[in-house]
């Protein structure tokens, strides 16, 4: 099957307990041909990704029963999760950004402020999600 294919839809996973802000990233990627699941909260994020297996999570920093931090731990920890890219969404300050940044090993082009600079979130994506079908 070669890539770009309707059955090669690539499945991301949302994981942000902001309504608003998951239906507002859902739309944009679906509008963008991928796949979207999304979870409010960190209990059902870890075990939503190992069932699903996304390509790509989108994780907010700031969810209740378990912080996004602790999910994300979580998920690279597990030898079913630990290999999933994962990209930030968060209205944490610059500072915090840059201590989880340090502290996570997390690069920073992979924390983004709400409210999302669209275009350079779509890139992004797509650059992470190109990196992992070559």
């Amino acid at each position: 099957m070669s890539h770009g294919e309707a059955v090669d839809k690539r499945k991301i996973l949302i994981i942000d307990d902001d309504v608003a802000v998951s239906e507002f990233i859902k739309e944009m990627l679906e509008s963008d041909g991928y796949s979207v699941v999304r979870v409010f909260d960190g209990l059902q994020a870890v075990q939503m990704a190992r069932t699903i297996s996304p390509d790509l999570i989108i994780l907010d920093l700031n969810l209740p029963a378990g912080s996004g931090e602790t999910v994300y731990e979580r998920l690279k920890l597990s030898k079913f999760t630990g290999d999933i890219p994962v990209i930030f969404v968060t209205g944490e300050t610059p500072d915090r950004i840059q201590k989880l940044s340090k502290e996570k090993n997390i690069p920073l082009k992979d924390i983004f402020l709400k409210p999302i600079d669209v275009d350079l979130f779509l890139n992004r994506v797509k650059t992470i999600l190109d990196k992992k079908y070559v």
